[in-house]
């Protein structure tokens, strides 16, 4: 049986995903400003890259969702506009409403890592957090990027759950 990664076209159909998903992002007036001080470049390959993995694709070599997010001030209806943006951008390219369902059983449960709390605010300039990154009253260590949590297969997994190679030490 292919892979839901395989099913989607792989790379190429991805990428291509991956910009429209992009442009429909950066049209909002709500999400744009995530990204204002982002390469998008950048941010099109790492998103890519991690769409692939996620979906039974090469593995992701990226920063945990967690790290990645941390500091942006995520709130749950700014992760729930981009799923929505990005369940658009798949109907668009003719992806199947099964195949849909699919992606996003694979990329919703990462909320929890990308949704930060509440008491992080946008302020002019950029989006920063508060010195404390856990709860309010409860500074929490900063976890490695790196760190594994699990391994599978002979490949870790980093804190997001997507596999990552396993790299010489």
């Amino acid at each position: 049986m292919q892979s839901l990664y395989e099913r989607l076209g792989s790379d190429e159909a991805i990428q291509s995903v991956v910009d429209g998903f992009y442009e429909r992002v950066m049209a909002d007036p709500t999400l744009a400003p995530f990204l204002a001080h982002t390469t998008m470049s950048r941010q099109r390959r790492h998103l890519a890259s991690f769409v692939a993995a996620a979906t039974g694709g090469p593995a992701y070599h990226g920063r945990s969702m967690r790290a990645a997010h941390q500091y942006l001030g995520i709130e749950q209806r700014d992760f729930d506009a981009v799923a929505n943006h990005l369940v658009a951008e798949l109907g668009s390219h003719g992806v199947d409403s099964d195949l849909i369902a699919e992606v996003v059983a694979a990329i919703a449960p990462l909320a929890d890592q990308i949704v930060t709390d509440s008491h992080q605010s946008k302020v002019a300039g950029g989006w920063t957090a508060s010195a404390c990154t856990g709860p309010p009253g409860r500074a929490e260590r900063p976890r490695a990027a790196a760190s594994c949590v699990a391994t599978s297969g002979g490949r870790r997994r980093s804190p997001s759950g997507i596999p990552r190679q396993d790299r010489p030490s």
